[in-house]
């Protein structure tokens, strides 16, 4: 008797065995006020989409795989907090596209017909070893004992010019936290999995394009009147940065070997030996490399205004980081260069 009573008790639990499903804050939310920019000029975009799973134990590297059912739905959904598209397209990147040479060649064209390409990347992490485990305490216990499941969503956006030149990056990423325990069928309806999943796309998309609206990133007056960048290793593009007054124009930062013929440069920064290669020595500083290196170790620094561009572009070739660092803090004339920078007026 006893023994049947033990069954049916086993089987209940099984029958009733259930999930619910919470997914955590996400971390990286756009906090600023959102605003439209709607006298912005109208652009063409491509988005090309991808999305990835990888089980943390046993996948060396992320792996491609498909889209959820319904993404279109999420993606054109989210597409209206951007004002100034006129036109897109959008393109999703599986497995099977690695070999596909003409879908490769369209990719490529597609890039350079359209003034910006978006690339959104998504991801699903799995523990596996904490999967393997809470499946055998599952097992044990026949779900009487809760177990957590933990799923990480990342999204990752990257907003490039028809140059194929990066202008700004952003990232979300929150967990889907299912719960697997007996009785927790009566909870599922309440938190399914699937909704849980499709809000964190929805918050993600419709979060992060608010900002690229907020911001101006496709805004091509935006680009050009109001923003520049530092092109200098990543610890001087911090220095100059912390000395922007806050009323300035926008200031973005480079890899100084990112430097292309553009209308947001401002400021170049260059050290011997720091990998400046000979095309960008000529373009930028008008001297080879050779040539320029020699006259910054025999002078310790050399800096000087370009007024060939549309705007001003202050060069400086410093012996190292140590010589510039005492010059910004002690060079009355630098100091006033670099202000001047800071202030160019807007058309």
């Amino acid at each position: 008797m006893k023994s049947i009573i033990r069954k049916n008790l086993i089987w209940l639990f099984v029958v009733l065995t259930g999930c619910a499903t919470f997914k955590s804050p996400i971390n990286g939310n756009f906090e600023s006020k959102a605003l439209q920019n709607t006298d912005a000029e109208k652009v063409s975009v491509l988005f090309i989409i991808s999305h990835y799973e990888q089980t943390v134990g046993i996948d060396a590297i992320p792996k491609l795989t498909s889209p959820p059912r319904n993404f279109n739905d999420i993606f054109s959904d989210a597409l209206t907090e951007i004002s100034n598209i006129e036109k897109y397209n959008s393109l999703t990147i599986e497995a099977k596209d690695v070999n596909n040479i003409e879908k490769s060649e369209n990719l490529m064209r597609a890039k350079k017909e359209n003034d910006y390409f978006v690339e959104i990347n998504f991801k699903r992490e799995k523990s596996f070893v904490k999967f393997f485990f809470g499946e055998i305490v599952s097992s044990i216990s026949a779900t009487i004992i809760p177990v957590r499941y933990k799923y990480k969503y990342l999204a990752e956006v990257n907003v490039y010019n028809h140059n194929q030149k990066l202008i700004s990056t952003y990232s979300r990423n929150a967990d889907l936290n299912k719960w697997v325990q007996a009785f927790m069928v009566f909870l599922y309806p309440f938190h399914p999995e699937k909704r849980e999943k499709e809000e964190l796309y929805v918050e993600y998309l419709h979060d992060i394009f608010k900002q690229i609206e907020t911001e101006k990133i496709l805004d091509y007056n935006k680009l050009d009147n109001v923003t520049r960048t530092i092109y200098a290793s990543n610890e001087m593009c911090e220095l100059i940065k912390k000395t922007i007054p806050n009323d300035a124009i926008s200031w973005n930062k480079q890899s100084l070997n990112n430097w292309i013929e553009n209308k947001d440069i401002g400021i170049i920064i260059h050290f011997p030996d720091d990998g400046l290669n000979e095309k960008i020595a000529l373009k930028s500083f008008k001297m080879g490399i050779e040539e320029l290196d020699k006259k910054t170790e025999n002078d310790g620094i050399l800096y000087w205004v370009d007024k060939e561009e549309k705007y001003p572009v202050l060069l400086i070739s410093a012996r190292n980081e140590t010589v510039l660092k005492s010059q910004l803090e002690n060079n009355n004339y630098l100091k006033v260069l670099l202000n001047g920078m800071f202030y160019l007026q807007k058309e």
